[in-house]
C-alpha cells in the first residue's frame, strides 16, 4: 500500500494537491489505521517521499542536498508511520 500525505495549494488560480511530509496535513492516518485494524488488516507499506528532498523525490542522480539529509528524512518518516500505526491500536 503506498502511503503519502498532501495539502491543497492554489497555483495560478487553481487548487492543486501538493505532496508534503507524512502525518501533518490532510490525511487522517489515525482514523485510516484504526479502520484497517478493525478489519484485521496489517498492510505492507511503501513510503512515497515525493515532497521536496533536493531532487531525490524525482529520482535525480545528482541531488542538491546532502545524502545524509535525504536518508534522515526518510528514516524520520518511516518512524512516523510506525508511531502512527502503534498509536492507532489504542
Amino acid at each position: 500500500m503506498p502511503i503519502k500525505d498532501f495539502n491543497w495549494v492554489r497555483t495560478n488560480g487553481k487548487w492543486k494537491p501538493k505532496n508534503v511530509p507524512l502525518g501533518y496535513w490532510m490525511v487522517d492516518f489515525d482514523g485510516f489505521f484504526k479502520e484497517l485494524r478493525s478489519y484485521g488488516i496489517r498492510p505492507l507499506v511503501s513510503l512515497h517521499s515525493k515532497y521536496e528532498l533536493g531532487g531525490a523525490e524525482h529520482g535525480d542522480w545528482k541531488i542538491k542536498i546532502p545524502q545524509k539529509k535525504v536518508f534522515a528524512a526518510i528514516k524520520r518518516y518511516l518512524n512516523r508511520i510506525h508511531d502512527m500505526w502503534e498509536k492507532s491500536s489504542v
